[in-house]
């Protein structure tokens, strides 16, 4: 079913992005050693991610980084226990893993659970577990995926330098591909620092796969084969709003194909999943605002600009300046912008820059008339 809140697993439940899932399976398949999975908040990248790897049956070890987005940092131990998770959720269904791993120092294998030693003597070495599951992936002719949803996350860890073992792994471990989903974009780069020559990843050559945003023709094809799964005949003009207003967010089309689900396909289920998005969506930004310190004004007063229009770089420094009756450097604007950009809240377009998501959109013009 298309209108599904969670992400896909299965080929028939995921939709039309046919030429993006072969990249993905064909890199995996010819054994691309780092791929890039990435598009903006709720564009189905865990869906793709799923579905690919399903549909390959491929090994696949999965660590969902959001489970540390709302912390200040990762501990190593903390860090540990979500890879200890990630292996045990496979070591019962893969024939002869648990012997590779019981050769690692500090892994102790407990039937379909591999636990992490912490003390100093026997702390685990992170390299010498992927140089097993290598191992163990050459003797049974397969290859395994270690992938990391949200991976710009990564850069919170604290106690272990990933980057180094990310490009050990590249360079010496033939059957292993490591998978980096990333919302944030500009921030995944940042902390891959793939561009940086003194940087452990720089000049290794990657896959990117990036998913846009759907277009018009596509939107209404989503949610006509939607509702038709559901027994419903959709009026037309209540899914030329909906793709109006949603702007070919896969993830906010498919809320409201819930939406309407329950309430009626009508152009009130469109504003209520406005409504309902735009908690959530703010809640996000604050969450970005909340490390700005005294700076999180300036940040929150450019985006509610750009949610009215889209405005070019000077627009945007006058408006600040306006409102707070003083200058404001051009050094301060840029990390302004670069922040919001970096972060997947504002996208770069012809004339200018402008709020990505059309609900995070909609919930800062409507706090804006709010408090004017």
């Amino acid at each position: 079913m298309y209108f599904d809140e969670r992400p896909k697993t299965r080929l028939e439940d995921f939709f039309n992005r046919e030429k993006e899932l072969q990249l993905f399976r064909e890199s995996i398949t010819r054994g691309s050693p780092l791929i890039l999975l990435v598009g903006l908040r709720r564009a189905g990248k865990t869906s793709l991610l799923y579905t690919g790897l399903n549909t390959l049956n491929v090994r696949s070890i999965l660590l969902d980084m959001r489970r540390f987005e709302e912390r200040p940092a990762i501990s190593r131990v903390e860090f540990l226990e979500a890879l200890s998770d990630a292996i045990s959720a496979i070591i019962d269904r893969t024939r002869g893993l648990r012997d590779y791993l019981k050769k690692v120092r500090g892994v102790e294998v407990m039937g379909a659970r591999i636990e992490f030693e912490w003390s100093k003597k026997k702390r685990l070495s992170i390299t010498s577990l992927l140089e097993k599951l290598d191992e163990w992936a050459n003797s049974s002719g397969e290859r395994i995926v270690v992938a990391f949803d949200e991976a710009q996350i990564l850069s919170k860890l604290r106690g272990i330098n990933l980057l180094p073992i990310l490009a050990y792994c590249y360079d010496r471990l033939r059957n292993i591909t490591i998978i980096l989903t990333g919302s944030e974009v500009g921030l995944l780069h940042r902390f891959l620092r793939l561009e940086e020559p003194r940087a452990p990843l720089y000049g290794r050559h990657y896959t990117e796969v990036r998913l846009e945003n759907l277009d018009y023709e596509r939107s209404m094809e989503f949610l006509r084969i939607g509702f038709a799964q559901l027994g419903i005949k959709p009026p037309v003009d209540v899914l030329q709003y909906a793709v109006e207003r949603l702007d070919g967010v896969l993830g906010w089309l498919t809320e409201f194909g819930l939406t309407a689900k329950q309430y009626g396909c009508t152009h009130k289920a469109v504003d209520a999943t406005l409504e309902r998005g735009a908690a959530l969506a703010l809640h996000e930004f604050e969450n970005f605002l909340s490390i700005r310190g005294i700076a999180a004004r300036r940040y929150r007063m450019a985006a509610e600009l750009m949610a009215q229009t889209t405005v070019n770089w000077m627009k945007i420094k006058r408006y600040l300046q306006a409102m707070e009756g003083r200058t404001v450097s051009d050094n301060t604007l840029h990390n302004i912008i670069n922040s919001l950009a970096n972060s997947g809240f504002i996208r770069r377009v012809d004339d200018g820059y402008e709020i990505a998501d059309p609900v995070l959109r909609y919930a800062l013009l409507a706090r804006h008339h709010k408090q004017a």
